[in-house]
C-alpha cells in the first residue's frame, strides 16, 4: 500500500470518527433545543396517548449532522495529505564520492590523515 494511502486512512478515519462524534452530541443538542421551542400543550387538552411528539427534523438531525461532520473532516484530510504529498520533494541524498584509486589500506590512511589535520590544535 503506498504511505500516501496509509496515511490519509490512518489520518481520515480518526479525524472521522472525532467529528461524528462531535457531530451526534450537537444534534442532540440541537435536539433538545427543539423541543424547548415546541409550543406546549395547554393544561385543558386531553391527553391522546402516552406517546411524546417527536419533532422529524430533530430525528433527521440524528444522523445527517454527524455523517456530513464526518465525511467533511475524511475529505478534508485527504485533500491536506494529497497537497503536502504534491508539496514534498523526494531529493535523493547526494552522495561524496572520491576517487578510490588505491587499496582500502591507503585509503584508511588518507583519510586518518585528513582528519588529524583537521583537528583544531591546543
Amino acid at each position: 500500500m503506498p504511505v500516501i494511502l496509509k496515511r490519509i486512512l490512518v489520518n481520515g478515519l480518526l479525524a472521522a470518527s472525532m467529528l461524528g462524534l462531535i457531530g451526534f452530541l450537537y444534534a442532540e443538542m440541537a435536539g433538545l433545543w427543539l423541543a424547548a421551542k415546541a409550543p406546549t400543550r395547554q393544561l385543558s387538552e386531553t391527553p391522546v396517548a402516552a406517546t411524546p411528539r417527536v419533532d422529524p427534523l430533530a430525528e433527521s438531525l440524528k444522523y445527517r449532522v454527524p455523517a456530513t461532520m464526518a465525511l467533511l473532516g475524511f475529505l478534508f484530510v485527504a485533500g491536506s495529505e494529497g497537497l503536502l504529498h504534491l508539496c514534498r520533494r523526494r531529493r535523493p541524498i547526494p552522495v561524496k564520492t572520491e576517487p578510490n584509486t588505491g587499496s582500502s589500506q591507503e585509503l584508511f590512511h588518507y583519510l586518518l590523515t585528513k582528519a588529524e589535520t583537521e583537528r583544531p590544535r591546543p
